[in-house]
């Protein structure tokens, strides 16, 4: 299974949180399943994204999309993220 790995910096969470939100419909079109988002303990402007994808290709045509550029520097506001597409090859139940 395909996912998207977003580390990104936010500049204002609530900002982040309403534009992530909104924009499901947009992802849901290139293929995402869902995800979530994480903050990092202690400092929560560090937040990663997880979502789960239909097909890697269509994973990474949305990260090298100019719409997912725009959004996550927006998202940023000048500060860093990286996104990258990750293959599932190992579960474990502990």
């Amino acid at each position: 299974m395909p996912y998207v790995l977003v580390q990104i910096d936010v500049h204002d969470f609530a900002e982040f949180e309403a534009i992530f939100v909104g924009n499901a419909d947009r992802r849901h079109q290139w293929g995402s399943k869902g995800g979530r988002v994480f903050q990092v303990t202690g400092d929560p402007k560090k937040c990663i994204v997880l979502l789960e994808w239909d097909d890697a290709d269509r994973a990474q045509d949305f990260i090298d999309s100019p719409e997912f550029r725009v959004a996550a520097e927006w998202a940023a506001d000048g500060l860093t993220f990286k996104a990258t597409v990750l293959n599932e090859v190992l579960q474990s139940d502990a």
